[in-house]
């Protein structure tokens, strides 16, 4: 009597034996035991991911530019997403887009930061929450 694939049963100590051997066979597992499901590992194209977010950081960050003066709670939401994204796919916000207060990343307003040029340095003082960053002038 011959038993194809679909009638066959397999105990559950012959499943874990094969899955903890897996480099002693060289066939597919899925037609030895179909009864078991396997998971694909799809590869993630990570450089990508991180062109993506970065082109999402720097609109974000724009939208949150424009925004500044008409809705400062959106805009703070704005970098603070921004901020997220980066943090996920591990991408560097742009120097250039860095115009907001580390701490509570609010945009930078004139009328809510003082600047101040003391010894080679610049020091951007937010007034929401007093964070003072310190920025050293190129010597040249």
């Amino acid at each position: 009597m011959m038993v194809t694939a679909e009638q066959q049963t397999y105990s559950s100590v012959q499943i874990i034996w094969f899955f903890f051997l897996p480099n002693l066979f060289a066939f597919n597992r899925a037609n030895i035991y179909p009864q078991a499901k396997f998971r694909v590992m799809l590869k993630r194209e990570k450089k990508l991911e991180r062109e993506i977010a970065l082109s999402r950081i720097e609109k974000l960050i724009e939208m949150a530019e424009k925004m500044k003066f008409e809705d400062y709670e959106l805009s703070k939401r704005c970098v603070t997403i921004a901020r997220k994204i980066a943090m996920k796919y591990r991408v560097r916000i742009p120097k250039e887009l860095r115009n907001f207060c580390k701490k509570c990343l609010y945009p930078y307003r004139h009328d809510r930061m003082r600047v101040r040029v003391r010894k080679n340095r610049v020091v951007i003082t937010c007034l929401n929450c007093g964070y003072v960053k310190r920025v050293p002038l190129k010597k040249g």
